[in-house]
């Protein structure tokens, strides 16, 4: 990594070396716990910053943590990638909100073990706890809470 950028990165967070997270402190976070810079009259997050300054050429690109800690701006840490591919990261890390953690869930987890055993028809299923018959379809083909079915 060129000195010039090092010290660029050194300005915006202490570290202990160039594997260790860079911790940004000097900035605030968003509501999501990223750091945030006014650039070119435009709020952005730092971490996007640090990965154009070393990925001109990411166009859209999102910019991915391999590290999890959202405050870190170390560009060891950071690299372009597609939104599907933030996805998957994290998904393969535990850190997906599914079930009950998604904000626009209706059901507890206990509910939607209890509509996959259910005998009654879908109908009246869907009827007894409020939700679509979609809902009720989903959760007995096993496509939505998926992580109920591993306790079975």
């Amino acid at each position: 990594m060129p000195r010039k950028q090092i010290t660029w990165i050194k300005q915006k967070a202490p570290y202990e070396g160039l594997s260790d997270c860079m911790i940004c402190t000097s900035h605030r976070s968003n509501n999501y716990g990223y750091p945030q810079i006014t650039a070119n009259g435009k709020v952005t997050s730092i971490s996007r910053l640090v990965c154009q300054r070393f990925n001109p050429d990411m166009g859209e690109l999102h910019s991915l943590h391999s590290c999890d800690n959202r405050s870190c701006i170390n560009p060891d840490h950071i690299r372009p990638g597609t939104r599907l591919e933030n996805l998957a990261d994290k998904s393969a890390r535990g850190r997906a909100a599914k079930g009950e953690g998604l904000p626009q869930s209706k059901l507890t987890e206990e509910q939607a073990l209890q509509i996959y055993n259910s005998t009654e028809s879908f109908r009246e299923t869907a009827k007894s706890f409020g939700v679509a018959l979609s809902t009720v379809y989903y959760i007995k083909i096993r496509r939505n809470w998926k992580h109920i079915h591993a306790s079975i």
